[in-house]
C-alpha cells in the first residue's frame, strides 16, 4: 500500500465534504464546520477524546506540508 500525497488526502476530505453538502444542502463552508461539529458530536457519545486527536491532527498536518 502507498502512502498517501498531500493531494490525496485534500481529495479525500473534499469527498466527504461534498457528500455532507449534497446530503444536508450546505455550503462548502458551512459543511467543514458542521463536520467537525459533527466529530465533536460523535467524539463525545463515543468516549474519544476530540481535542487530542485534533491536536494530534495538527501535528500530523505540520509535519506533512513541511518541504
Amino acid at each position: 500500500m502507498s502512502t498517501p500525497t498531500n493531494l490525496r488526502r485534500a481529495r479525500s476530505a473534499e469527498t466527504t465534504i461534498v457528500e455532507l453538502c449534497v446530503s444536508t444542502g450546505s455550503t462548502m463552508n458551512d459543511a467543514v464546520t458542521d463536520l467537525l461539529t459533527d466529530l465533536m458530536h460523535w467524539a463525545k457519545l463515543t468516549g474519544r477524546d476530540f481535542e487530542h486527536s485534533l491536536d494530534t491532527a495538527r501535528m500530523h498536518f505540520s509535519e506533512e506540508v513541511q518541504p
